[in-house]
């Protein structure tokens, strides 16, 4: 990396930092992703060739390279992209939110948002089934899932099968 462009990397002005970005390219995110992120991670990455591919943007279900290719997204934000990328309903309800200074969800208080979704949910929930966790990572779905099983099968079925190296 350039001295240049690590000075300007380096620098604390918002609006410099979000402009580099975008002028990066696949060797300098690889090295700032193994110095910043996660170098073993990158390790995987590499491994399926990933760490040669830079996306530019995202689209509905796809990712746009640098150089214009379309890449099918099946990993969908780790199913949190659902609706594809950008999707203008999506951006529409979150540009509201930033226009009217509206605050997001969090744990500290009670939220009308995370409580109307929950209620929608629970609406469209097979049975009786009325409760909704909202967890934000496949740890914590996987934590709420055993509690849900144990809950459900009682101490006499105590045994969960679970597969070895696996990612939660």
């Amino acid at each position: 990396m350039l001295a240049a462009d690590q000075k300007a990397l380096a620098a604390p002005d918002e609006a410099r930092l979000l402009d580099m970005q975008q002028q990066l390219d696949a060797a300098q995110v690889k090295e700032l992703f193994a110095n910043h992120i996660n170098h073993g991670q990158l390790h995987f990455l590499k491994l399926l060739g990933f760490d040669k591919i830079l996306v530019d943007r995202a689209e509905g279900m796809h990712y746009i390279t640098k150089d214009g290719r379309k890449i099918l997204d099946f990993f969908g934000g780790f199913c949190s992209v659902a609706f594809g990328h950008n999707h203008p309903r999506i951006v529409a309800a979150r540009q509201k939110f930033q226009d009217e200074n509206r605050h997001e969800i969090c744990m500290a208080f009670m939220s009308q948002y995370a409580s109307a979704l929950a209620k929608n949910l629970a609406t469209i929930a097979p049975g009786d089934l009325d409760m909704v966790f909202l967890g934000s990572t496949g740890s914590e779905a996987m934590e709420a899932a055993l509690k849900v099983a144990e809950q459900a099968q009682g101490p006499e079925k105590s045994k969960i099968l679970h597969a070895a190296n696996s990612f939660h």
